[in-house]
């Protein structure tokens, strides 16, 4: 059995037999077993079994043999896993990545993603759920993005909102981010960071009643609790 990424495999663990994760793999591109066991193939076809250790630090190509839609984000040398979005969450999202592709389409701006790798150094590629690159950081855009966009948003959700809340606002600012929307679904908030002289400054903590406005995106507002519609 081979190994990737570049571990062993745990012989403790209740599926340490070729036929068990064949069975757990079934016809399914990758199998996550408690977050820190991915199965997949590999292009020859061969199994694969990742044990993800914390300790690890990992780098942009032990990412990019994962198998495409792989759960994880490369976050300081460490692969973190990514919990599947719950409803709440996806209403969110889609409902302000419709206005935002709808406003930035409409007026050329340049161009909005979502779930989309960005590519911020060696050890760190991040999929926020929403992301705008405008016109004058297009060279930033290639197979994936390379580079801050000037928007990032992150919907909240209970295995992520640290993360979301400490790690990625440290990690957003240090790379250039132009400004930070975190979306609460819980408490129907949106809370905005905005770069002055290349630090996050929280600008607002928008309720539901208010109106959500875009410093790096002309033009472009929406009713907070329009994100919250479902």
């Amino acid at each position: 059995m081979a190994t990737s990424i570049p571990l062993r495999v745990n012989r403790e663990q209740s599926f340490h037999k070729v036929t068990d994760f064949e069975k757990k793999l079934e016809l399914k591109d990758f199998a996550v077993l408690n977050k820190n066991v991915l199965l997949f193939r590999d292009e020859e076809d061969e199994l694969m079994v990742l044990i993800i250790k914390s300790k690890n630090r990992y780098t942009v190509e032990h990412y990019m043999r994962l198998p495409e839609r792989a759960p994880y984000e490369l976050i300081n040398g460490k692969l973190v896993f990514q919990p599947s979005p719950k409803y709440l969450h996806q209403a969110a999202s889609g409902n302000l990545l419709l206005c935002l592709i709808t406003h930035v389409k409409t007026h050329k701006l340049g161009i909005v993603r979502h779930t989309f790798d960005v590519h911020l150094d060696k050890t760190n590629i991040v999929q926020p759920d929403i992301l705008f690159l405008s016109n004058e950081r297009m060279d930033r855009r290639k197979d994936w993005i390379y580079g801050a966009p000037d928007l990032m948003v992150e919907i909240l959700s209970k295995g992520t909102k640290k993360k979301d809340q400490k790690t990625k606002l440290a990690l957003y600012e240090k790379h250039g981010v132009l400004e930070y929307w975190l979306v609460d679904t819980d408490n129907r908030t949106v809370e905005i960071h905005v770069a002055k002289q290349g630090k996050f400054t929280k600008k607002a903590l928008l309720q539901e009643n208010e109106l959500l406005i875009a410093e790096v995106v002309p033009g472009f507002q929406m009713p907070v609790s329009d994100i919250f519609s479902v």
